[in-house]
């Protein structure tokens, strides 16, 4: 480098051709512009095919499921961890805006944050819509094994769970049973039996379509004239619906004839 520039991290790439072992015991070094040593560390392991190094010490944290209590359609948590278009893909929580919501990011492996030492936690918000940003943010860790469980919860089925049970009503039990259904370990065959039907159903295109003939709603109804000699441009009188009078009056309140 021509000049002295901070670096908190370096990656390096291994080669992917079949000489990738040719890549091992090897050391790095940084130094200052007096070229006197400021980091080392030595490396036996061969990268495959990257590896990453910090020399300010730091430990990056690796999540491996994002969960969270409400989600729009097509724009999943998950999309926090695997996003290969961050910038038209992500998280979002249409139409329920106004509303708290909560994502909940499982770490791959515990964490231990030791005295003295900083939690540093990076949002890039790349979206190319203006309003798809997080507005009155709030960040907090737990060690709680059942958190990610919580996350999954709608607010108002945990409110409900929070209630004296003798005060909830018979629409709020049946909200509760229905989440719980949706989660029980139990009736995963299940779910997955009825997710795979619908995906089928979903995918299957009929061979045809039938058209259905539907009268209007009065009010809606287009005017009908009679067409002078056949001509549609040239209309005489408006004519409604009904019976021709040569038939017998249809059946009081209803929608059949007399026999």
């Amino acid at each position: 480098m021509k000049s002295a520039q901070p670096i908190d991290r370096i990656v390096l790439w291994n080669r992917t051709d079949g000489s990738q072992d040719r890549l091992t015991g090897f050391r790095l070094v940084l130094l200052n512009e007096k070229r006197d040593m400021l980091w080392q560390q030595t490396v036996t392991s061969v990268p495959s095919p990257s590896a990453e190094f910090r020399p300010d010490g730091a430990h990056p944290i690796s999540f491996s499921v994002a969960s969270a209590d409400f989600s729009q359609k097509d724009f999943n948590a998950a999309d926090v961890l695997d996003n290969k278009d961050p910038q038209t893909r992500g998280w979002a929580i249409a139409p329920k805006f106004g509303e708290p919501h909560s994502l909940t990011l499982t770490l791959k492996t515990p964490a231990t944050v030791g005295a003295g030492s900083n939690l540093v936690v990076t949002i890039e918000q790349l979206s190319k819509y203006e309003y798809a940003t997080i507005a009155q943010l709030r960040l907090s860790k737990s060690s709680d094994e059942r958190a990610p469980d919580f996350a999954r919860v709608p607010a108002s089925t945990l409110a409900i769970l929070q209630m004296d049970s003798a005060k909830q009503t018979t629409g709020q039990r049946e909200e509760v049973r229905r989440h719980y259904l949706s989660i029980a370990p139990e009736l995963k065959e299940e779910r997955d039996e009825i997710a795979r039907l619908k995906k089928k159903n979903d995918e299957e295109k009929p061979y045809t379509t039938v058209p259905i003939v539907r009268e209007l709603a009065e009010g809606k109804r287009r005017k009908t004239h009679v067409q002078l000699r056949g001509n549609f441009l040239v209309l005489g009188q408006e004519v409604t619906n009904g019976l021709p009078p040569s038939l017998h009056s249809p059946v009081k309140g209803g929608a059949g004839s007399s026999p």
